[in-house]
């Protein structure tokens, strides 16, 4: 881009300078403002092409993370041998599964769900690994019963705060849409095009 911005510019400069008949330095100010916009508009093209590699990168790669983890939290629910805690631990995975769609479909999602993606979502399994490995025991102890009474209540709370993340993410998507269909509403009026 360098050599075509040089070269562009001293088009630039030979037609100011002897064609349009300017002075030198009018004519090297032209060809120099020339050749500094061109220069300027290749490196902001390069930063946002990198920016945006960058993003469809991390998109990919949480996505590709979220699933295994998904996969991972899945396995440890599989194990759970009381039906109704297995049924909590799977409504959790449709819930990170409904989280992994939506990023999908919405990459400006992925900021915010990032963090259940990472620290919850990890948590989450351990939390779910765990209570599978205290359950297959066939230890009658206070504390291993405590311990699992906990957990069973823990996935309701873990499967709504999931649940309110991913309600928040739609709640952008519907504010955005809203936004949306004001601005072209606005704009079939202005011009005149809707009903009277």
């Amino acid at each position: 881009m360098a050599t075509l911005a040089g070269v562009l510019a001293a088009v630039v400069f030979l037609f100011s300078y002897a064609v349009a008949g300017l002075g030198f330095f009018p004519a090297l100010a032209i060809s120099g403002g020339v050749y500094l916009g061109l220069a300027v508009t290749a490196v902001l093209r390069d930063r946002r092409r990198a920016r945006q590699s960058n993003t469809e990168g991390t998109l990919e790669s949480t996505l590709r993370a979220g699933a295994r983890k998904l996969a991972t939290l899945k396995r440890a629910a599989d194990g759970i041998a009381e039906q109704r805690v297995r049924a909590q631990a799977y409504g959790v995975c449709d819930a990170v599964a409904r989280m992994l769609s939506d990023v999908r479909d919405d990459p400006g999602d992925l900021g915010p769900a990032r963090k259940f993606f990472g620290y919850y979502l990890d948590a989450t399994i351990r939390v779910v690994e765990r209570y599978h490995s205290l359950s297959r025991r066939r230890d009658d102890a206070e504390a291993v019963r405590e311990a699992l009474t906990r957990a069973e209540q823990s996935l309701e709370t873990i499967r709504r705060a999931y649940d309110a993340q991913l309600a928040h993410l739609l709640e952008n998507d519907v504010m955005n849409l809203d936004v949306e269909i004001d601005v072209l509403e606005k704009t079939i009026r202005m011009e005149g095009l809707g009903s009277t």
